[in-house]
């Protein structure tokens, strides 16, 4: 399979605050930073979904954001479809012929929608600046096509988004995505704000557009359930880095990491409450850390003196799994 985007060493920092309390005209400022994309590297293939997974504040949608060129990156590079984008500055790939090809659902449908457009003029508004479509007849057949493949009945787009429920804006924010036919959708928990029944409409929705269409997900949660049933798939994440990556079986049922094995336990069982693994000590701070140091040492059940000053690589034990950890 083609592979369809490339994520190579990608870094993503945050200046927080100035070193020291005095200030020189003649000696640069010195900056605190927070790693919030810390040398990451994967790919996605044609048609594949990949789940990225990982507790709050752990990069995840940072790192959807700098894919998507709505921020840049520190470091790193971004191959799309064979074109290296990182370079291309945010505004400029606005307007990029790239950009019709990469589009992102993001987490809250209600901010996310211009409260002064109907829905016609939302999801015909990409149609119009990334396909160049000016046509009214032509918008209004695609309009309604792209309403009929995500279940939004064509009398609700008329309607401005406080007149629709939680679900059909939803609906609305897959259908802005998928309006320019892009090769990639990169859905940052889409179905958070719903409710569990509308969750798994909406689930069903995107498995289903994913097959007919071929378009490849990357789909950002922390619920490992949805993405156990909607990706082929799983990258794991804590504090900026990957921790473990590997095929839905790879992760779920032979997990290799401790933290991953953490977040596992805590999905419910029919019957049971979610165990947890007892996890001791502070998280680091993701601002200026601790060189050649695990991220997850302080709280790692396993960890050990080597864990304190020496930071395991991102390694291969099978031919679809990766690991970093020392005692993998």
């Amino acid at each position: 399979m083609k592979t369809i985007l490339n994520i190579d060493h990608l870094e993503k920092r945050f200046p927080t605050s100035v070193k020291g309390a005095s200030f020189s005209f003649f000696k640069p400022r010195e900056y605190h930073w927070l790693h919030a994309v810390d040398d990451v590297s994967f790919d996605i293939k044609e048609g594949e979904s990949v789940g990225l997974v990982g507790e709050s504040g752990c990069g995840k949608s940072t790192l959807g954001r700098v894919i998507t060129r709505l921020a840049d990156c520190t470091e790193g590079r971004i191959w799309f479809d064979g074109h290296q984008i990182e370079s291309i500055a945010p505004g400029a790939f606005a307007q990029n012929k790239l950009r019709a090809g990469i589009q992102m659902v993001f987490q809250d449908s209600t901010t996310s929608l211009n409260p002064r457009f109907t829905v016609k003029e939302i999801i015909s508004e990409p149609l119009k600046l990334l396909l160049y479509i000016r046509n009214a007849s032509e918008l209004e057949q695609r309009v309604e096509k792209l309403a009929d493949q995500v279940g939004l009945p064509r009398e609700l787009l008329s309607r401005y988004p406080h007149q629709l429920s939680g679900g059909q804006k939803a609906r609305v924010n897959i259908a802005r995505a998928l309006a320019p036919k892009p090769k990639l959708v990169i859905l940052d928990e889409p179905t958070a704000a719903l409710d569990v029944s509308v969750q798994a409409t909406i689930l069903k929705l995107l498995d289903h557009l994913r097959r007919e269409l071929g378009v490849s997900f990357l789909f950002i949660s922390h619920d490992l359930n949805l993405v156990r049933l909607l990706c082929d798939r799983v990258i794991v994440m804590y504090l900026g880095k990957i921790v473990e990556s590997g095929t839905v079986i790879d992760v779920f049922n032979t997990s290799r990491h401790p933290y991953t094995r953490e977040l596992i336990s805590t999905i419910p069982k029919l019957g049971e409450k979610a165990a947890g693994v007892a996890v001791s000590g502070e998280p680091q701070s993701p601002i200026d850390p601790k060189l050649g140091v695990c991220r997850f040492y302080g709280r790692c059940p396993k960890g050990a003196d080597i864990c304190a000053y020496s930071q395991p690589n991102l390694l291969k034990i099978s031919e679809s799994h990766k690991v970093a950890c020392h005692f993998a």
